[in-house]
């Protein structure tokens, strides 16, 4: 058979989250209470600043669901 080039498993860029989206991030945690060591875990990191960015949108919108579900929207 032919001797297709192997692409190796770190092609898959994991690109953490920058400053500016950590810092919302953290806020949105504080403001809306969210369980902090919880949510670290959902998203298998051990701080904020260690999120991948392709968590983010993800993470913003569940947080954005509890902030709804609070409201009783």
């Amino acid at each position: 058979g032919e001797d297709l080039p192997q692409v190796a498993q770190t092609a898959i860029e994991m690109v953490v989250i920058d400053d500016k989206q950590a810092k919302k991030m953290k806020g949105l945690l504080a403001k809306h209470q969210v369980d902090v060591k919880r949510f670290l875990a959902f998203f298998e990191v051990s701080s904020v600043d260690l999120m991948l960015d392709s968590d983010w949108p993800k993470a913003f919108a569940m947080i954005q669901e509890k902030a709804n579900r609070a409201s009783g929207v």
